[in-house]
């Protein structure tokens, strides 16, 4: 399946795909920048809420960005459907809630790149995921 890139801020393209989250009997439509360089997906604090997530109650994780700074997740197993295709994985939620709710997750090697070939394509503004 082939997906346009979105444009942010007037300028900016990213590989920003629709997902949508499931845990029990929730849901949850959202979008997920997808990361090549991310070990796991992650999601903001607000995300797991909304899916009635108790956050700490699950496995504990940091991660470290580009910059250097660290955060901590804690990881939950929910339901992704991306492109049609449904599967169980692990994702991590923010422990601290931010100010603002993030306009899209992150989704990583751990919960899409294990499931997809994924290619990437500026030139053309799109990203194809194809099932594994």
């Amino acid at each position: 399946m082939k997906l346009p890139y979105k444009l942010y801020d007037r300028s900016v393209l990213r590989p920003v795909v629709p997902i949508r989250l499931k845990y029990g009997t929730k849901g949850l439509l959202y979008e997920a920048l997808v990361d090549s360089g991310a070990d796991v997906s992650l999601f903001s604090r607000e995300v797991g809420e909304v899916l009635g997530i108790n956050i700490e109650s699950g496995k504990s994780y940091k991660v470290r960005g580009v910059g250097g700074a660290s955060s901590m997740y804690y990881m939950h197993e929910i339901t992704l459907i991306i492109a049609g295709h449904t599967y169980q994985t692990e994702v991590g939620f923010e422990e601290e809630s931010n100010d603002e709710v993030a306009p899209y997750g992150v989704i990583g090697q751990q919960g899409l790149f294990d499931h997809f070939t994924v290619r990437f394509s500026l030139a053309k503004k799109e990203i194809e995921l194809e099932s594994n």
